[in-house]
């Protein structure tokens, strides 16, 4: 039976649908050309690629997951292309990886911590493994603030 040796379209559907999602992200681009008297000089992308972890509106979904996925991860990346040199840079950010929260839906509720420091040890330390597999050597910046009402989720970073 010819129907029986062939795929379904629902299957056909479904293998497009897998080989599709690589080239989907959740996030921004924007590409430029730079030029002077029509003489391009470079080109210029910005991407940003929201992760599917843990994504969230800013005060409702915040900390670090069981497996080390922090909360609303952005990366950025500006690529540069010159004559046939191409550059990337790379910014990522993400939520404090500790077990911490902000309750309710006033502006700015106070963080409150969920999990004690051994409690947090394994996902803290899956997340930095991810990263420095992911892209080596880093920069870190602690962009909590340290003397007002995110100090406890500094220090348990800390």
């Amino acid at each position: 039976d010819k129907e029986k040796d062939s795929p379904s379209e629902k299957e056909n559907e479904k293998e497009r649908e897998v080989s599709d999602d690589s080239r989907l992200f959740d996030g921004w681009t924007k590409a430029i050309e730079l030029s002077e008297d029509r003489i391009p000089l470079m080109t210029m992308a910005l991407l940003s690629r929201r992760s599917r972890y843990r994504a969230g509106t800013r005060y409702l979904r915040r900390g670090v997951d069981d497996d080390g996925h922090v909360a609303n991860y952005v990366e950025t990346e500006l690529i540069l292309q010159i004559d046939s040199h191409v550059l990337s840079f790379v910014i990522a950010r993400g939520s404090v990886p500790v077990y911490w929260t902000q309750p309710g839906h006033k502006y700015r509720p106070l963080p409150i911590i969920q999990k004690t420091d051994s409690e947090t040890a394994k996902a803290f330390e899956s997340h930095f493994e991810m990263q420095i597999n992911l892209y080596r050597e880093q920069v870190l910046v602690n962009l909590i603030n340290q003397s007002g009402r995110e100090r406890i989720v500094g220090e348990a970073y800390e």
